[in-house]
């Protein structure tokens, strides 16, 4: 009989919840017009003057509402869009050199199995953590390095620049990790200095976006990298003394590449160039690599839209204007949710801005 009347506890919980969750799962019921001053509508388009306020008049009681202006970086039908069709992508950069020996003491690389180097931060104050430093030289020694030096037409006399242009065109859809290798074979004389300013790498899309990569500050060891970022990491290959206690990234050194910046930790500022400072007649030989982030030439940031309404939140109109001429596929996605369900709809209207 006590298993029976269990039964019969557990099957009216059961028939309870199949209803709360009924009763909790509501459609949502949502549209809106849009009215401007001295606006007029052609066909399905609403025409509105540039900065002019068109006021978006909502119907309907949706838990959250989203806008996407329909604006470069704001239109829904791209909001998962990763990857863009891209036409052409090229790395450019001017190399300076000075002192000693240049000839031969750097090279260019390219990958497309490395996934970066662990490193360290840029907040770090010890540059040697000898358990990173030794997984990233194994890294470094047994990646299968491209030699691109030769079509980067690298300076060889001192006090002079030269303009390298290589074309990635090949490497369009794959992630690419760029790393330049300074390496010495004599102390008998200065070992030269080198400089890579200006480095960026362009990517071009089919719709005529572009993608345009410069080196940034390194944020965290973990961090992750948008689309945007194109960082560096310095890792020195033969442990020198001089250098090994100090962060390339807040300090000045011979015989290492120094990467300071200005940037904050969350504004980081683009460096002005990639250096590695000469190091005296007798001391000991160099060999230093600068390895950047896997890099994406074909990706990109996902469209986002403006939360502007939220459960709490009674808000029946919405009012944007927009200040470059062009026609928009304005859209609103309202949403009813809980944690059985979710039901959303989608309502668009595209604007001629004039």
């Amino acid at each position: 009989m006590k298993t029976k009347i269990n039964l019969i506890i557990l099957s009216s919980l059961l028939l309870m919840f199949v209803g709360c969750k009924d009763e909790l799962t509501t459609a949502v019921s949502f549209s809106f017009t849009a009215v401007s001053d001295s606006s007029r509508i052609s066909a399905d388009t609403l025409i509105v003057k540039k900065l002019k306020n068109v006021t978006f008049n909502f119907d309907g009681t949706p838990d959250f509402i989203t806008f996407y202006s329909g604006e470069a970086g704001h239109e829904y039908s791209k909001r998962d869009l990763l990857y863009a069709p891209t036409d052409s992508s090229k790395l450019t950069f001017t190399s300076y050199a000075l002192n000693g020996t240049i000839p031969g003491t750097l090279k260019v690389y390219l990958s497309t199995s490395l996934t970066g180097l662990i490193g360290v931060k840029s907040t770090d104050s010890l540059y040697t953590i000898l358990p990173v430093k030794k997984m990233d030289s194994i890294s470094v020694a047994t990646t299968n390095w491209i030699d691109i030096t030769d079509s980067c037409h690298l300076v060889t006399t001192s006090g002079t620049t030269s303009k390298a242009v290589i074309r990635l065109n090949s490497y369009i859809g794959k992630r690419v990790t760029l790393a330049f290798k300074y390496k010495t074979v004599l102390n008998t004389e200065t070992q030269p200095n080198w400089e890579i300013r200006n480095l960026k790498i362009v990517s071009k899309y089919t719709s005529g976006d572009s993608l345009v990569l410069t080196p940034a500050a390194i944020q965290s060891v973990v961090s992750k990298q948008l689309a945007t970022d194109l960082t560096f990491r310095s890792l020195d290959m033969l442990d020198n003394a001089l250098t090994k206690t100090l962060n390339p990234y807040t300090s000045s050194g011979v015989g290492r590449w120094n990467l300071p910046t200005n940037g904050t930790a969350t504004t980081p500022t683009p460096f002005v160039k990639l250096a590695i400072s000469s190091t005296a007649t007798g001391l000991a030989l160099n060999e230093d690599w600068l390895v950047s982030n896997p890099i994406p030439l074909n990706e990109r940031t996902p469209d986002t839209g403006v939360g502007i309404k939220i459960m709490s939140l009674r808000v029946p109109s919405y009012t944007y204007s927009f200040s470059i001429k062009g026609v928009y596929k304005a859209t609103f996605v309202a949403q009813n949710t809980n944690s059985f369900a979710n039901s959303s709809v989608v309502k668009t209207v595209v604007i001629k801005v004039e």
